[in-house]
């Protein structure tokens, strides 16, 4: 799958209504040092309503292959693999694809084709009547992507207190991996929200690009060492519920009003609650 043609991503959404104050408030005094102190463009910040945790990205070229994929996310018991996880520390999802002549179960465009979805197992958690207890973060530290001495993506990472995130969120993107709606990625899974990405910021005759693909170009790299100690212990946010998981457009649209951009946030063509 080309690069340049994602479209989609598989992603576990931060902003809630208990979240956003707290992230709001520490982008704010991020951006008020890192602009002035580092000469981090303020473009380069992300915006507030697109901290996520992405779990792959997808290639979704039809309106039929969306549907699918959003039709296959909602066909997984989340509840059911979350409380999985809880009793066991572990949870996989066995995928039964279609057999390669079944072409009725087939989702197909102009230029590729992929397997409809027969049937996920999850296997059962031993009996109880109890729900698992909501998947709870925190954020704090700064990361780097690349090299901090030459970097342009810093991230955070969240911490689980009850170890369960990570398999989890493994569990999920098997799944996806299994029917072949996500780019097949051999790397482990990293968990991060991204808060500064140099693509998004513009330079003197160049346009800001969406952050994926060749053609995209912002002000090169930063030397983020001095930055990154700084904020090593910054503490983001504290106690997030993650209450959906989603699937969501390549590309954040912007709101604007009167001329200013107000919001900024990713399309949402479906997700599954949590809580």
């Amino acid at each position: 799958m080309a690069a340049s043609r994602l479209t989609h991503f598989l992603c576990l959404p931060l902003i809630t209504q208990h979240s956003r104050p707290q992230l709001q408030l520490s982008l704010q005094q991020f951006a008020a040092t890192v602009v002035d102190k580092y000469d981090v463009p303020h473009k380069a910040i992300r915006p507030i309503g697109t901290i996520h945790l992405t779990l792959g990205v997808m290639q979704l070229i039809t309106e039929e292959q969306v549907e699918a994929a959003s039709a296959f996310l909602r066909s997984l018991d989340l509840a059911q693999m979350l409380q999985a996880v809880s009793q066991r520390g572990v949870v996989h999802a066995n995928i039964t694809k279609p057999p390669d002549n079944s072409a009725a179960n087939r989702i197909s465009s102009s230029t590729s084709a992929k397997p409809s979805i027969q049937e996920v197992t999850i296997p059962e958690a031993s009996a109880s009547d109890e729900s698992p207890p909501p998947l709870r973060i925190s954020m704090s530290g700064l990361k780097s992507m690349h090299p901090p001495s030459k970097t342009s993506i810093l991230y955070i990472s969240p911490t689980d207190s009850t170890s369960r995130l990570n398999a989890f969120t493994n569990s999920l993107r098997d799944a996806f991996l299994s029917v072949d709606l996500l780019v097949p990625d051999n790397r482990p899974l990293l968990l991060h929200a991204t808060v500064v990405n140099t693509l998004y910021a513009k330079t003197k005759g160049r346009a800001s690009g969406t952050g994926h693909g060749k053609d995209n170009r912002g002000i090169g790299k930063l030397d983020a060492t001095a930055l990154l100690e700084e904020f090593g212990d910054f503490e983001w946010a504290k106690d997030v519920y993650i209450e959906k998981v989603s699937i969501c457009q390549m590309g954040a649209k912007k709101e604007i009003v009167d001329g200013v951009v107000v919001n900024e946030e990713y399309v949402e063509v479906a997700s599954v609650p949590l809580l």
